[in-house]
Parts: structure tokens; C-alpha cells; sequence
């Protein structure tokens, strides 16, 4: 066994190769720092993730921000929960939310196009997904700012810092502003995501409206930080190697595999956590109800095992079995929408600024061992037209 710190500033500074270490001396170590067992091979992942009746997802329930229900419930009221999400994250959602997503970010390029440099994380990364989560849910879009910041600086925010208040902080006005609408829309609903979880009936009872605020934050912190931190990461690799670059703009068809394989290499979600309910052996460590696991996914994805030539990025790659949204019951149920908004994300970004480069001085990253995302990232390139939206883009103070 191996005290692993995923916090040292030497896992941060190459967190691929401090997974790669674990894998090879002790696929599950013990993290001293966390209290915690790192899970850390694909198969050891895989069996976690799968096995609920073993290792419980309540693990979520501890620390002091609004609670993510059903990301942090166990069957049977996650199972009843989830089927009162699953239809508005279905491929035919996606086909609705299509044209306003391509409107959304057209407007937001057009905002800046012309300039010739942008912050493709706060200029676009971080708007056009809270935007689109926002728009599903039933929220204010013109606020959404108020509602993705929080979401991310939880992230990258150290704990007992005058960021991280302020972010827990963020995190509570979300929280009331969700269960006001959750009220309003009970007595007069609209076709949106919150207005059929107040009205929505489980075993013959209303959902709480605590509950509604639980299952919706759980939607909005997930839409809006985990696409972000994705699309950062791939336009800096896109940035970064210019023939994967052209070989997406020449094969555009290639959209859809290269970002499965941005999920895998670039996993946004790097660590889940998940609680022990009953003995139980993970590759050869015994393992008692009640301890703590990191579920390493992002080191799942890097398993040479299960992945040949692992540490490469392979546009192309396929099969690609990765497990960024997680695997079992608790598998993303937004990988749909997910999917639609990184491929147009990447898409229209290269399509309207195809020569764009990274100013990697200005690029700052979370510098987290659990998400894996950029606060910033600076862009220049050769300004172009603004093509219209149709669309007259809230903003936000």
C-alpha cells in the first residue's frame, strides 16, 4: 500500500503520470491526506462504478454546500428520481434545444469575432453551457453568470479561502433562487425541466421542493463546469497540434470520435467518491463498510490495459470505452445533451476562428485534483465577420 496525495503539488504538476505510478505499485492506494482509498485501474473502476449495493453514492451527502441529489442517493429513490429526468435528456431533447443552442453560440462568437482576441473560457466556454443548462431547466438565462461561477470556483477554490466563501455563498443563492421558481412553477408550470419536477408525483406524494432544488443542482453544476473544463482542454490541445487541428476542419465527419477521445484523455470528472456498504475485496485490498473511495476515472481512462497506447491522443480512436460519464446507474444522465454541446462548441469555433492561438501565459488552470479545467484561457486570431443570430443574447452583470 502507498499514501497517495492527490493535492501535492507534485501530482498536480502531472497528474497522468502520479495515475500512472498508482496503477503500476498499488492500483488501490490509501490517500492519508483524505482519509480516503484511490481506486485507480480500469477494472478496479469499473467493478466500483457498477456496483452500487456495494459502494454507495451518499459519500456526496458530506460537506457543507446545498446537497446534488440524485447524484448523491442510492436506489430505491434514485432509481424514482432518475426516470423524472431521463426524458429531458433524451436524443429527441437534444433535437429540440439544436437551434437555440447554434443560436447561443453564434451570438456569442459574434461577439467577439471581429476583435481579434477573446477569452475562450469566459468569453464562451463558460456562457454558451450555462446558457443552454439554463434554457432546459426553466432559469433566468440573463443570470447566468450568478449561476456558473459559483459552480466553477468550487472547483478551483481553496477550502476556508475568502474565494471559497464567497463561492459556497454563490452556491446558496443558487439554491433560492431555484426552490422560488420550484414554488411558482407547482402552481402554474411551463414546458421546462423544473416545472415537471414540481409537479412530477412519487409513490403518490408531490417531490418536495427541497428535493426539486437538490435534483436541479445537481443538473446546472453539472452542465455548466464539466463541458466547460472539457472544451478548454481540447481547443488548448487543437492549439497545440495543428495537424489534428486541419484533420478536423478537412474530416469534420471526425467531430464525434475526436471528442470521445477528448472525454477519455482529458477526463473532466477525474475522481468520484463513493462509500463502502459491506466488505468487500478491490484488487486485493480489503476494503470495510463506512471507508471513503476516490474513484479514479481519469486514471481509468488511461489504463494501458484497457486502452492501447493509452498516453496518446488518437483523434480517431475507436473503440473508445472510457468512462468520463461514469458507468452503472449513477452514468451521466446528461451525456446527451453533453455531447451536442462540446461538438458544437468545437465546431463552430473552429469553423469562425480556424487560425486561433493560444497565449498560454494567460491560460490559468483549476489546479484541481477532481475536475480538470481552466480558468482562462486567452486567444488571438484573425478577426472575422459577425453572421447574425437571430437571437438578441441576454447578458449578464
Amino acid at each position: 500500500m502507498i499514501d497517495f496525495d492527490a493535492r501535492s503539488a507534485t501530482f498536480l504538476a502531472d497528474p497522468l503520470a502520479g495515475f500512472a505510478e498508482l496503477r503500476r505499485a498499488c492500483p488501490v492506494g490509501w490517500s492519508k491526506a483524505d482519509e480516503a482509498w484511490v481506486v485507480a485501474s480500469y477494472d478496479a473502476v469499473y467493478q466500483v462504478l457498477q456496483d452500487h449495493e456495494t459502494f454507495s453514492n451518499e459519500a456526496y451527502s458530506r460537506g457543507d454546500a446545498p446537497p446534488l441529489l440524485v447524484l448523491a442517493q442510492d436506489p430505491p429513490i434514485h432509481s424514482k428520481y432518475r426516470r423524472l429526468l431521463n426524458p429531458f435528456f433524451s436524443p429527441g431533447i437534444v433535437d429540440r434545444l439544436r437551434p437555440k443552442m447554434e443560436a447561443y453560440s453564434t451570438e456569442l462568437l459574434d461577439r467577439v469575432i471581429e476583435r481579434g482576441s477573446c477569452d475562450l473560457i469566459l468569453d464562451y466556454g463558460n456562457p454558451f453551457p450555462a446558457l443552454v443548462v439554463l434554457e432546459l431547466c426553466g432559469l433566468p438565462t440573463d443570470e447566468w453568470l450568478k449561476f456558473a461561477e459559483p459552480n466553477h470556483a468550487m472547483q478551483y477554490a481553496t477550502p476556508g479561502s475568502p474565494e471559497h466563501d464567497e463561492a459556497l455563498a454563490g452556491m446558496r443563492w443558487i439554491a433560492e433562487q431555484i426552490f422560488v421558481t420550484a414554488a411558482a412553477r407547482r402552481d402554474d408550470p411551463r414546458d421546462d425541466l423544473i416545472s415537471a419536477l414540481a409537479t412530477a408525483e412519487v409513490d403518490g406524494e408531490l417531490v418536495p421542493l427541497p428535493d426539486v432544488v437538490g435534483i436541479t443542482m445537481t443538473v446546472v453544476g453539472g452542465g455548466v463546469d464539466t463541458t466547460t473544463s472539457l472544451y478548454g482542454n481540447a481547443m488548448r490541445y487543437l492549439s497545440q497540434n495543428l495537424q489534428a487541428r486541419q484533420r478536423l476542419l478537412d474530416e469534420p465527419e471526425l467531430l464525434a470520435t475526436a471528442c470521445e477521445e477528448f472525454l477519455r484523455h482529458f477526463t473532466p470528472a477525474q475522481i468520484l467518491s463513493r462509500e463502502v456498504r459491506k466488505p468487500v475485496e478491490v484488487n486485493g485490498q480489503n476494503l470495510c463498510p463506512g471507508e471513503l473511495l476516490e474513484v479514479a476515472v481519469a486514471s481509468a481512462n488511461h489504463d494501458e490495459s484497457a486502452f492501447p497506447d493509452a498516453a496518446d491522443m488518437q483523434i480517431d480512436r475507436f473503440p473508445n470505452r472510457h468512462a468520463a460519464f461514469g458507468l452503472g446507474i449513477h452514468r451521466c444522465v446528461g451525456s446527451n445533451v453533453a455531447r451536442a454541446m462540446i461538438q458544437l462548441m468545437i465546431r463552430h469555433t473552429l469553423e469562425r476562428m480556424p487560425a486561433y492561438r493560444i497565449v498560454e501565459e494567460g491560460a490559468r488552470h483549476y489546479g484541481s485534483p477532481i475536475v480538470n479545467g481552466w480558468i482562462t484561457m486567452p486567444a488571438t486570431y484573425p478577426p472575422g465577420p459577425r453572421i447574425g443570430s437571430g437571437i438578441a443574447l441576454p447578458t449578464s452583470n
